[in-house]
């Protein structure tokens, strides 16, 4: 990787000049995310006020892709590849393709106020402690960072007021990329992805998918049943019954909502407590029949 002529200056003991200044923040965030495993990809940047594109009545100031792009949904770009496509665009914004190709899914949220006026969005994101990106819009925004499901996951727009998602086949802009109003894009907290990303609520599983939410719904429950039952069957003594009463309360939430089936859950959770050396008197007392017409 040949960055020698970024640091050059430096190495001179020289001032290093505005423009080239934010060439190098630029592409060094492109590099890291690279470093990271995920896709990247340049986008057209703003410059006094306007976007960098040339067309005065652009619609999507600093955010549409400098090029084609859609490749980059399957194959990520070389660092080589970064330093070339980013050295001739001094002003690029940083764009972050979203999907399996990147592991990640991004909940756009323009509108703040939803996160304490729905009571589904203020439940999941009340405790959230993944990855946040402010946007720099007027009036808030922000984006929060997923982990992908697994199983391909479409894009949503304004499926609630101010609430948008990009999946697979979308891409969103990332720090320290200008937003049009003047204030960068930036990490509520530390730069980067270097931590494992939260997993996404079935909730909005929902949201993002392709085709019909059932489908998708399905597909996370299975998942999600896999994950509880794992963590059970390998649960050490004196955490078995505490690990059973958590997951069996997990599985429960996925039956009421019918997206696991009640005889599937316990056939499962049974299975996982004998595997784990638990015996089934124990398995039944610990995670009893919550219907009262059984």
């Amino acid at each position: 990787m040949e960055l020698s002529h970024f640091s050059k200056a430096n190495a001179l003991g020289q001032a290093v000049p505005p423009k080239m200044a934010e060439v190098r923040a630029n592409l060094r965030a492109a590099l890291e995310y690279e470093a990271q495993g995920l896709s990247v990809i340049a986008l057209h940047g703003i410059l006094n006020g306007r976007c960098t594109c040339g067309n005065p009545q652009c619609g999507s100031p600093g955010k549409h892709p400098i090029g084609k792009w859609k490749h980059r949904q399957q194959q990520r770009a070389t660092p080589d590849e970064l330093i070339a496509l980013f050295t001739p665009s001094p002003h690029a914004n940083v764009g972050i393709v979203t999907g399996n190709i990147s592991g990640l899914v991004v909940l756009d949220i323009d509108n703040p106020e939803i996160v304490t006026d729905n009571k589904m969005m203020a439940e999941m994101l009340g405790t959230f402690n993944g990855p946040i990106v402010i946007t720099g819009r007027r009036g808030g925004g922000f984006h929060a960072y997923f982990k992908h499901p697994g199983f391909s996951t479409g894009n949503f727009a304004k499926r609630l007021e101010g609430l948008d998602g990009r999946g697979d086949g979308g891409y969103v802009v990332a720090p320290p990329s200008m937003h049009a109003s003047g204030t960068a894009y930036a990490f509520a907290e530390k730069f980067g992805f270097d931590a494992a990303l939260p997993d996404l609520p079935i909730e909005l599983a929902q949201m993002f998918d392709g085709g019909p939410a059932k489908s998708m719904a399905s597909k996370y429950a299975a998942k999600a049943l896999e994950r509880e039952t794992d963590a059970i069957s390998i649960a050490r003594e004196g955490e078995r019954n505490s690990t059973l009463n958590t997951s069996a309360f997990n599985v429960g939430q996925l039956v009421g909502t019918g997206e696991i089936g009640r005889a599937e859950a316990e056939g499962a959770l049974m299975a996982a407590g004998l595997v784990a050396g638990l015996d089934e008197r124990e398995v039944r007392v610990t995670c009893p029949p919550k219907d009262p017409s059984i």
